[in-house]
């Protein structure tokens, strides 16, 4: 384990998606299951205490160049607490971030990561699909999913008659009602994290899904339930994508919706 004399630097998977990146440009919640990077402070009676928050790994390696209080510099990432118990892929993300020493990333690895982590959450099949996590390089295919953005929860929102075209982007039969995290690679495709899909084959690259024949990104087989149950501000996202008006109430919105 690596230590400055002041404190120590540890890694691990969000639990709970509570959590806020301290670097004070981002602020963003880290969604549950991504990788973090704390530290923690050690106190004067002889053991370590006080836990100092959570970053993005970019994000720590920016707060090295602060003016004023900037973090110690981590000298190498295979030294930090927990780094051994992380996904190969994760691992390699981490050597990228902090094994430069400290040269920025170059163009091709800051516009495109060559590993992907998200987390998926469903209630039940035809129920609507939140995904968070490293979306940005998806967004094109999330899009074509009839994906949403709801800057609330800063997730994507697939509605409930785009299920199948959820499963179709992530590879899998079914998301079996409960949060999945997903991890893709050039080389494998969509793989959930800590097992195999349920699919029997997987895409090289994130797949693109053909254009809808649904009109209204909203409907589904409950008569809008799983509409009601969605924010204010996910509604509105999901009428922008379907192009409606977007002021009103709850109901409106949902009417809107339902078509």
């Amino acid at each position: 384990m690596w230590n400055d004399g002041d404190y120590y630097y540890e890694v691990d998977y969000a639990k709970t998606g509570r959590s806020k990146c301290r670097e004070f440009r981002c602020k963003e919640t880290i969604p549950e299951g991504m990788m973090r990077v704390g530290k923690t402070l050690y106190e004067e009676n002889d053991h370590w205490g006080k836990h100092l928050g959570w970053y993005h790994p970019e994000c720590l390696r920016k707060t090295f160049w602060y003016r004023k209080n900037g973090n110690k510099k981590i000298k190498r990432a295979s030294e930090i607490k927990g780094y051994r118990s992380l996904d190969p892929g994760d691992r390699d993300e981490l050597d990228r971030v902090f094994n430069n020493k400290g040269k920025s990333a170059s163009k091709g690895d800051s516009k495109k990561k060559s590993v992907l982590n998200v987390t998926v959450k469903c209630t039940g099949a035809g129920q609507p699909v939140i995904v968070t996590g490293d979306t940005y390089d998806i967004r094109a295919q999330l899009k074509d999913a009839g994906a949403a953005w709801s800057p609330s929860d800063k997730s994507w929102v697939i509605p409930g008659d785009c299920y199948q075209h959820a499963k179709e982007l992530f590879n899998v039969t079914s998301f079996k009602g409960k949060t999945i995290r997903f991890q893709w690679t050039k080389q494998d495709g969509w793989q959930q994290k800590g097992g195999q899909n349920n699919s029997s084959s997987s895409s090289s690259t994130p797949k693109k899904r053909k254009a809808s024949t649904s009109s209204t990104p909203g409907a589904g087989s409950d008569d809008g339930n799983h509409l009601k149950r969605l924010k204010v501000e996910d509604l509105r996202a999901m009428c922008r994508a379907a192009g409606v008006k977007t002021d009103g109430k709850k109901a409106e919105l949902v009417a809107r919706l339902l078509g």
